[in-house]
């Protein structure tokens, strides 16, 4: 029994001193296995920003084509980018304001162009289009509602392009203000206490942060990326159209090839953090 013990304590500082000995490479292994992770990661981000650029180029680009064949058939239409101007200082404040409106908005000047506009974009199948008809809105006032203490009103950050689309300005923007900072943004956009006149109005930053009457806060999450900001050049819309089904293939470019190449992504991410468990666990054990 004693030589039995002596064995095993043997066998056990052998095993102590095999770990210790073990412990240094398993634990570089576990880190060169997070840098694969974190490696793949940050691949994987990278990748769905420029997917998500890219669907959005490739969505703007068939509501180019499409209004660009309605005008061929002499309706008039036009895009936000087309009707109104904001200095590049401004662009990411007015923006964040439109929201989706800045792809999914068509300026009119009757009820006809707005119908023939909307049974377009339905056969095309590119989602959802409003249309501002000019003829029914009314006219802007002289000046824009005053805007809350330190703002003001992000209205005089847009010039349209004619009385008419000072309209279509008008009915998008006049509740909306401009702070410098989200200090003077979360003070412009709260309530006003119990008693007090007057009612809060939504407020965006420089940034694009938006905190809304309606007490919704909207953070950018990521730079926005589309052919029909303001500031776009589309002079040459006729001349523009959707590559085909063969050159979207050749170039990877198709949305059926980015969703491919992300999630090939997110099968290496698996793979890698599987490694970096595995390399985790054989640290734990050796130490």
């Amino acid at each position: 029994a004693a030589e039995a013990a002596s064995l095993q304590s043997a066998a056990a500082v052998e095993h102590e001193a095999q770990c210790r000995r073990e412990a240094p490479r398993a634990s570089a292994r576990a880190a060169r296995a997070e840098g694969d992770v974190d490696a793949a990661r940050a691949q994987l981000r990278q990748a769905e920003a420029e997917a998500d650029m890219s669907m959005a180029t490739s969505r703007g680009d068939a509501r180019i084509a499409a209004v660009s064949g309605l005008r061929g058939r002499g309706v008039e239409c036009r895009f936000l980018c087309e009707c109104l101007c904001a200095p590049e200082e401004h662009r990411t404040a007015v923006h964040a304001a439109l929201g989706g409106c800045i792809s999914s908005t068509l300026v009119v000047p009757t009820r006809r162009e707005a119908l023939a506009a909307v049974e377009e974009i339905r056969q095309r199948r590119l989602g959802v289009v409003s249309c501002l008809v000019l003829s029914e809105l009314p006219e802007p006032p002289a000046s824009p509602p005053r805007p809350p203490a330190g703002c003001e009103p992000l209205l005089r950050c847009v010039t349209p392009s004619s009385r008419e689309t000072a309209k279509a300005a008008h009915r998008l923007l006049a509740g909306w203000s401009l702070a410098p900072d989200k200090k003077v943004a979360l003070r412009a956009s709260a309530p006003p206490p119990d008693g007090a006149r007057g009612k809060a109005g939504s407020v965006v930053t420089p940034l694009g942060e938006c905190f809304l009457a309606s007490g919704e806060a909207r953070m950018p999450a990521r730079e926005v990326s589309s052919p029909l900001l303001l500031g776009s050049e589309l002079k040459e819309m006729k001349e523009r159209r959707l590559p085909s089904a063969g050159a979207s293939a050749a170039t990877g470019s198709s949305p059926r090839g980015a969703e491919g190449a992300l999630a090939s992504l997110r099968q290496q991410l698996e793979a890698r953090s599987a490694e970096h468990a595995k390399a985790a666990a054989a640290m734990a054990t050796a130490t």
